[in-house]
């Protein structure tokens, strides 16, 4: 059985299709912020067609988590590597799957292709989430680790001077469920 991730696309609304409807949900109930909810009938005719992946209920952690991103609203994206720094400010909204090179890729894009990162899986080796202080402000972070080393690091990405509730709210869900780290 299929389990499906429906998101409102252009927005930070989550849908999540359960008995009601007739799809399985791929996010628990426990891990969806109570608005979120409240959405999913008013929301559910719009949310039919924008279906942005679909995770088997076997899949891996990783992969289950990759899906879960497209329900945190804008993301920044950090990449380090030598003597550079690239960051992205972006919103998941869909995440697809390809063997590349000998070994699955994920892809995490917008609908427009105007933003997308990939990660080799089988050169992932672990996954940290945490959140920090900074300053006056707390940083809700997930990074993808290939060794000890963050091949991609995803921050909340604050908006007007803050971050959306719900968003951290469903961010704390996601390290309640799968904990503050995780080997792959």
């Amino acid at each position: 059985m299929a389990f499906f991730s429906l998101a409102v696309l252009g927005s930070l609304s989550w849908i999540a299709p359960g008995p009601r409807t007739g799809l399985p949900s791929a996010t628990p109930a426990s891990r969806i912020p109570p608005q979120a909810l409240r959405l999913r009938h008013a929301c559910w005719e719009q949310a039919r067609s924008s279906v942005v992946a679909v995770v088997d209920e076997d899949a891996p952690p990783v992969k289950k988590l990759l899906g879960d991103l497209q329900f945190l609203g804008p993301l920044r994206f950090i990449v380090q590597g030598g003597a550079g720094i690239l960051e992205a400010v972006a919103e998941v909204e869909k995440v697809q799957y390809a063997e590349v090179g000998g070994g699955e890729m994920a892809t995490l894009k917008t609908d427009e292709g105007d933003f997308e990162a990939h990660l080799r899986l089988n050169q992932l080796t672990g996954v940290q989430m945490e959140t920090k202080q900074k300053g006056d402000k707390d940083l809700h972070i997930i990074r993808f680790l290939a060794g000890d080393v963050p091949a991609l690091t995803c921050l909340l990405h604050q908006e007007d001077g803050g971050y959306d509730e719900s968003a951290v709210e469903f961010y704390e869900g996601l390290r309640k469920s799968f904990g503050a780290e995780f080997t792959i």
